[in-house]
């Protein structure tokens, strides 16, 4: 599971094997992830989703939608997002992630295939039916194969490539879904309060200050968030409180008590306890799972 660190206005920074070339790209799955559900974020690169097996949904900037196999999603940059299973199954997918500067070579090409897509508030997301979605998946397995091997030049075809898949996906018209008005604002609320859990994690805070940070009533807060991220609010700061100690974890220097107070937890069994029940060990035995991979 990627680890997820974040701005000060809490989007997602992601952790490239190259920084100086900022692509993602990975096969995975969701049962990688606690319950199947990725944490919601957002980041200010575009993503590009291809299931492969199985039809997970997606979250997008208030709007729910089913994929079915084969087909893929484009998220834009800055739409708060994530990928579920809504009844179990697992889903296995491509996921590219870049940032758009890799295509800006020019103003020129940046201008003409770039901004208008990026800037384009009213479009958070297309959908890509499965047909049109065969040549993208192409590029995106010679991709995933040169990032694989790393063979002497291979960010050049790295780039090359991502020319190729920019070019086909660009040709290609997707079936645009356009959220309505009710549910961007609300997707901005939800957006202000996860802001907010990211950025006050390791404090106390509860119900009540999670909905005073989107100034709505802890009742609308938990209907939101059950709605939007089928969780409530204080579920959702636990899970994600793990997360974060599961990084912690990895420095072997640090006592696990400690970890726990560091992530919020006011007592280490009820942190051992609830890592458990989302992890599906203790944290003395996701530890030492840790160092048997090193």
């Amino acid at each position: 599971m990627d680890i997820l660190t974040v701005l000060p206005d809490q989007s997602e920074i992601l952790h490239y094997d190259d920084p100086s070339f900022p692509l993602y790209l990975r096969r995975s799955s969701l049962s990688l992830y606690p319950s199947k559900r990725v944490l919601c974020h957002w980041h200010q690169e575009f993503e590009f989703f291809l299931v492969e097996k199985g039809n997970p949904s997606y979250f997008v900037n208030g709007t729910n939608v089913v994929l079915k196999e084969g087909e893929g999603i484009f998220i834009n940059a800055k739409c708060p997002h994530y990928g579920y299973s809504e009844n179990g199954e697992d889903s296995t997918y491509l996921c590219l992630v870049f940032s758009p500067s890799l295509l800006s070579a020019s103003k020129e090409i940046a201008d003409n295939y770039i901004s208008p897509l990026r800037e384009n508030t009213k479009l958070p997301f297309l959908i890509f039916p499965a047909d049109k979605c065969a040549r993208l998946k192409e590029d995106l397995d010679v991709m995933l194969k040169q990032i694989q091997e790393k063979k002497d030049g291979y960010q050049l075809k790295l780039l090359s490539g991502l020319y190729d898949f920019w070019a086909a996906f660009l040709s290609l018209q997707g079936q645009e879904k356009e959220t309505k008005l009710d549910s961007s604002d609300k997707a901005l609320l939800v957006k202000r309060m996860l802001s907010f859990i990211y950025n006050h994690y390791q404090e106390k805070i509860d119900v009540d200050s999670i909905a005073k940070a989107a100034s709505i009533s802890p009742g609308y807060a938990s209907h939101l968030f059950t709605k939007m991220l089928h969780a409530s609010p204080i579920s959702y700061l636990l899970s994600f409180r793990i997360q974060k100690s599961g990084e912690l974890l990895s420095d072997f220097t640090k006592d696990i008590s400690e970890i726990s107070s560091a992530v919020g937890f006011e007592s280490p069994s009820y942190f051992s306890e609830t890592f458990k029940k989302e992890k599906g060990c203790s944290p003395k035995e996701y530890r030492q799972l840790l160092k048997k991979d090193l």
